[in-house]
C-alpha cells in the first residue's frame, strides 16, 4: 500500500517576505532564525525563495510541510523526490521531523544535496523503524538550506510512502 503527497499549484501560495516564520500555503512554512536575516517567497511558475541579508550564523533556514500522520506513521519506508537550483552553489539537507509531546527529533537523509543553477531532480530515502514512531504527535518534511544570500527555485516536490 503507498501514500502519497504533491505540493499544491504554485498558484495556492502566498507571496511573504518574513524575518522569522510564515506560512506559505496551507501546512507549508518558511523559516528563519528570528532576525538573522530575510526570507522572500514568490510563486511563480515554481517556488521562489530568496534568502537576503543573512548574519554571519545562522542555526536554520528551512522549508516544511506538514504530513498528515494517520497516513504516514505507518510507513515502512518514505521516498522524497524534488526538481530545484539555486542561483549559487547550496546545500540542501531533507529531514523528517517527528514531533514529540516533550520534544522533537529530526531524521536526515543521508546525503546533502548539493546544487546549483542547473535545475535537477533530487532524491532520498527515508527507512522509519517502530521506536521511531512510538508516540508520534506530529510528523513533517523539512529542506534545511545551507545559510548564504542565495535564490532557491523549487519547482516540483513529492513524498511516497510504503507501507
Amino acid at each position: 500500500m503507498y501514500v502519497n503527497y504533491s505540493l499544491p499549484p504554485f498558484s495556492k501560495f502566498s507571496s511573504v517576505t518574513t524575518t522569522s516564520d510564515a506560512s506559505i500555503c496551507r501546512g507549508i512554512r518558511v523559516s528563519i532564525d528570528k532576525n538573522k536575516g530575510k526570507v522572500s517567497v514568490r510563486p511563480k511558475r515554481s517556488l521562489l525563495l530568496q534568502f537576503e541579508d543573512l548574519a554571519e550564523k545562522v542555526d536554520w533556514l528551512e522549508l516544511s510541510l506538514e504530513l498528515s500522520k494517520s497516513d504516514w506513521l505507518s510507513c515502512r519506508t518514505i521516498f522524497l523526490r524534488y526538481r530545484a537550483k539555486s542561483s549559487k552553489m547550496m546545500k540542501v539537507h531533507p529531514a523528517l521531523r517527528f514531533s514529540y509531546k516533550n520534544g522533537f527529533y529530526d531524521h536526515f537523509a543521508d546525503d546533502a544535496h548539493q546544487m546549483d543553477v542547473a535545475s535537477l531532480e533530487y532524491t532520498s530515502s527515508f527507512s522509519l523503524s517502530r521506536g521511531l514512531l512510538t508516540d508520534v504527535k506530529c510528523i513533517s518534511l523539512h529542506l534545511f538550506f545551507e545559510s548564504r544570500d542565495n535564490l532557491f527555485e523549487l519547482d516540483d516536490l513529492v513524498l511516497s510512502g510504503i507501507k
